[in-house]
């Protein structure tokens, strides 16, 4: 509950007597009765919320204390509003001037455009864009930090000029609506190859896992992994770049055309476990998975060289492939915040930040020994957790994983052309559509699917639709995956029309059955793989984007045991035992 609501001159006027409603016994109320410039009005009971209501309409301009007049049995009192701090409503009737523009003023629906208002004054409570001529949603709410949100249009809008009806509300409830316009065009298809955002097939692979091209980048700061031979899992296994290139020809005849390779930058060098004495002692852990930066503007020299990088991306395109990077923004490694220097030399592990890489963080992270676990502005697993909320931390952050595209441009023009984006659900939903906006403005056909732990067809956790990611890890759809191997037909039927009911190029689901987080489809069904083979069928055919977890395609499979992690296993020259590939296909 809140004060009264203003909109356009007229007041929502709300009573409700806490301790009653916690006791739920509003109904010994009798009667409520707002007394406002000289006058009562009777309220309404709503029986739904529990409360008295009455509209005002054509308040006057101007402060105006009200009360309310309660009865219950013979005893009536006048109350002031227990949800003001004054009980007094103010009202000032002032024009709104803005001017709403799209940029590109061209997209299709494989494309992406930015919204932008350009307002006079302050004092503007909401902003949204009725996005309907678009197939989007009627309220598409606009940052009021940022003044801009990024425009998807669906596959079933026609090409043509659309409207796009922009309404700003002021703290007095005034509200002003102006209108932009953006050309729907037809989609340009540069091939026969050529194919759309929800024409990805996905193919996830950690780069350290999957072949190892280049032997001489297996250990680049001489840490000796070699030393760990009793407990290798946990160290860099050897996979790169190159060993990705040498092997696209095995993606493409495995029908993919998207591979989501792991984190590409610099990650922190050390054993993350050094100090830990909990079992299994001697395990090593160190940052192979890439999810752990120490650098954002420099190549994890585990993966290879910028030639080496570029020369992937290359060839990706030259089979008509495509890329997509995996990228934080919440956090960064271990070891990168100001308390961690003051680990003494002889404690520090080989290859600990150095204070000038503690130096590049100070104002970017939260310091100290006690941030909290609080899902956006706490740490998760304990990770230096980015201050996102600051403008100037959330614009350096995105400039970083943003600047990415640039870098990986080729000599050839080719470049990357998806993120998959960590961590969604810990960072606040500003610096989500901040860096959406970057994105598009930079390259209007870059999409994002995002990984917000738990989401999936029930809950897309507001992330779609909304202006931040175009796709969400699905994390539901192995469920029904089960359901279906398991017999329960009619059950997974009724979720998949559910699901398919959601979807539309602008709001998709990527449906995978494994992941480096989670235990392999087949730890799920006692190892049998008829039931994996059935259960892909179902993800290859499923409206969505099949995401196809490296080695599940041979029926490599593993659990998600810390430290060990043996859904993360090699395949840096192992002979296929189980060839599922022309099912899948």
């Amino acid at each position: 509950m809140t004060g009264p609501q203003l909109r356009d001159g007229n007041a929502q006027f709300s009573y409700r007597d806490s301790q009653l409603f916690a006791q739920s016994k509003m109904e010994d109320i009798d009667r409520v009765e707002l007394a406002i410039l000289g006058e009562q009005y009777e309220m309404t009971y709503n029986d739904q919320e529990e409360r008295y209501e009455f509209l005002y309409e054509n308040l006057p301009e101007g402060e105006h204390p009200y009360s309310y007049i309660v009865t219950i049995g013979d005893d009536t009192y006048e109350t002031a509003d227990p949800f003001s701090e004054e009980s007094v409503i103010r009202y000032v009737n002032e024009e709104i001037i803005f001017d709403p523009s799209v940029e590109p003023e061209q997209m299709n629906f494989n494309e992406n455009a930015v919204l932008s208002i350009d307002i006079e004054g302050a004092g503007v409570n909401q902003l949204f864009a009725d996005t309907t001529s678009l197939g989007g949603p009627s309220e598409l709410e606009v940052d009021l930090e940022l003044m801009e949100v990024t425009l998807s249009v669906t596959r079933a809008t026609s090409a043509g000029v659309k409207e796009i009806p922009v309404t700003a509300i002021d703290e007095y409830g005034n509200s002003s609506t102006m209108t932009a316009e953006v050309e729907v065009t037809k989609r340009e298809y540069e091939d026969e190859n050529d194919f759309d955002w929800d024409e990805a097939v996905i193919y996830f692979l950690l780069t350290d896992r999957f072949f190892d091209g280049n032997e001489t980048n297996n250990d680049p700061y001489d840490l000796g992994y070699e030393n760990y031979e009793q407990h290798p899992r946990g160290t860099y296994q050897g996979g790169d770049f190159k060993g990705i290139t040498k092997n696209l020809d095995y993606l493409e005849d495995l029908g993919v055309n998207t591979i989501w390779i792991s984190p590409i930058v610099e990650n922190v060098a050390h054993d993350v476990r050094f100090t830990d004495e909990d079992e299994p002692a001697g395990h090593p852990y160190f940052g192979y998975h890439g999810y752990w930066a120490s650098d954002f503007t420099k190549l994890n020299p585990h993966f290879g060289t910028m030639e080496e990088y570029h020369e992937m991306i290359d060839e990706v395109a030259a089979r008509d492939m495509k890329i997509m990077v995996d990228v934080v923004l919440n956090h960064t490694g271990y070891g990168l915040k100001e308390i961690d220097g003051e680990i003494q030399d002889e404690e520090r592990p080989p290859g600990f930040p150095t204070d000038a890489d503690r130096e590049r963080f100070a104002d970017l992270i939260r310091q100290g020994g006690n941030v909290g676990e609080d899902e956006v502005t706490g740490e998760l697993a304990g990770l230096p957790d980015f201050i996102t909320e600051d403008p100037a931390v959330r614009e350096q952050v995105i400039e970083w994983q943003s600047d990415w595209i640039e870098k990986s441009t080729t000599d050839a023009g080719n470049s990357i052309d998806y993120f998959r984006v960590d961590t969604v659900k810990h960072v606040e939903d500003t610096s989500w559509q901040a860096f959406r906006n970057e994105l598009t403005k930079r390259a209007p056909q870059f999409q994002l699917i995002g990984e917000s732990w738990g989401a999936g067809q029930n809950n897309d956790h507001g992330y779609l639709r909304s202006g931040m990611m175009d796709s969400l890890l699905d994390f539901e759809f192995k469920y029904t995956a089960l359901d279906f191997v398991n017999g329960h037909l009619q059950q997974a039927n009724q979720q998949l029309v559910e699901r398919n009911e959601q979807m539309d190029n602008t709001a998709l689901l990527g449906q995978f059955l494994g992941s480096h987080d989670e235990e392999g489809f087949l730890e799920r069904v006692d190892g049998n793989v008829g039931k994996l083979l059935v259960a892909s069928s179902l993800q290859m055919t499923a409206i969505g984007q099949p995401v196809i977890y490296y080695g599940e395609e041979l029926g490599l499979s593993g659990m998600d045991n810390y430290p060990y992690y043996d859904n993360r296993y090699d395949m840096l020259g192992i002979k296929l035992r189980i060839t599922i590939m022309q099912e899948m296909q």
